[in-house]
């Protein structure tokens, strides 16, 4: 195996599955979403994965696949960046806990804690 590990993949009907999916429906060989090469499952006492069985892959799969080689991520990814607008920067908060307007970075001093705290829209 090659200790790169991957949630997800493809099974032999063509479904896309998540390990914990495959481990509890006792599907122990996928297909990786890149490569498409053999991916076996995996596990430990902290869950499931799959990696890539490297003795049944090309060369040519190796190389391609971007799981195996993530600076290699699909060029469209990039492309798709220029149609996105910024996203904006929250920085009034309310809290819901204490009821607390405040400005700046998500934590309200009263609480303690940002988990209650809400984005006031301008």
């Amino acid at each position: 195996m090659n200790g790169i590990k991957t949630g997800l993949g493809i099974t032999p009907g063509e479904h896309i599955i998540s390990a914990d999916s495959a481990l509890s429906r006792n599907i122990r060989h996928c297909f990786c979403l890149s490569c498409h090469g053999r991916l076996i499952l995996q596990t430990d006492a902290h869950g499931a994965w799959f990696e890539h069985d490297l003795h049944a892959l090309s060369e040519q799969q190796k190389a391609d696949c971007v799981v195996l080689n993530p600076e290699k991520s699909h060029p469209y990814i990039e492309d798709m960046a220029m149609f996105l607008s910024p996203l904006p920067v929250v920085l009034e908060w309310h809290c819901v806990m204490c009821e607390r307007l405040f400005h700046g970075k998500k934590f309200c001093e009263a609480c303690g804690t940002g988990i209650y705290c809400r984005a006031v829209c301008t």
